[in-house]
C-alpha cells in the first residue's frame, strides 16, 4: 500500500489531480486550492508526509482563507489516501 502511494508522489500530475479534480469550470478558490496542494505535493515523499506539512503549516497559519483552503486539502488527503486523522 505505501509503496504505491510514494510512487504515485514520484508524479506530481497524478497526486495532485487526485487531491483536486480538474472542474470545467474552477473558481478563484479552487485554483488555489490547487496551487496549494501542487506546493506540498513537490515538498512530499508520501501522502503521511503531505498531511504532517499541512499540519505544520496549518498550527502557523494567520489567514482565515489560507487556514481554510489547508483544513480542506487535509480533509481531502484523508478521504484521498485513507489516512488516519491523528
Amino acid at each position: 500500500m505505501v509503496n504505491s502511494q510514494d510512487n504515485l508522489f514520484n508524479n506530481p500530475d497524478l497526486a495532485v489531480s487526485l487531491l483536486v479534480p480538474n472542474l470545467q469550470d474552477e473558481g478563484v478558490a479552487y485554483k488555489y486550492l490547487k496551487t496549494l496542494a501542487r506546493e506540498f505535493v513537490l515538498k512530499s515523499k508520501n501522502p503521511a508526509e503531505f498531511a504532517q506539512l499541512i499540519n505544520d503549516q496549518l498550527s502557523r497559519e494567520t489567514s482565515r482563507t489560507r487556514r481554510e483552503a489547508l483544513f480542506n486539502l487535509k480533509q481531502r488527503a484523508i478521504e484521498v489516501f485513507a489516512l488516519d486523522e491523528g
